[in-house]
């Protein structure tokens, strides 16, 4: 998973598949600000752990909540595994 912030462009990415933030609902999107910012300000190990769960949480809802994307994703690691 990586999001990244490209002047006015948002993506997520979750196993290879982009995504616009913009697609996502807004609290899921305010939830992986929330989450990206938790981990960029961990200061240790332990912090990053935590926020990596988070992140994790964060990224099961948007798969649970957009099933458009859930099904990209399946695709996709799909093709990774019997490629």
């Amino acid at each position: 998973m990586s999001h990244e912030i490209d002047g006015a462009e948002e993506t997520l990415a979750v196993h290879g598949i982009n995504t616009d933030v913009d697609n996502l609902d807004a609290d899921l999107r305010g939830a992986l600000h929330m989450a990206s910012a938790d981990f960029g300000a961990a200061e240790d190990v332990e912090e990053q752990t935590s926020a990596r769960i988070l992140i994790g949480a964060v990224v099961a809802s948007i798969l649970d909540r957009h099933e458009w994307l859930a099904a990209q994703v399946r695709r996709q690691q799909h093709r990774q595994r019997y490629a």
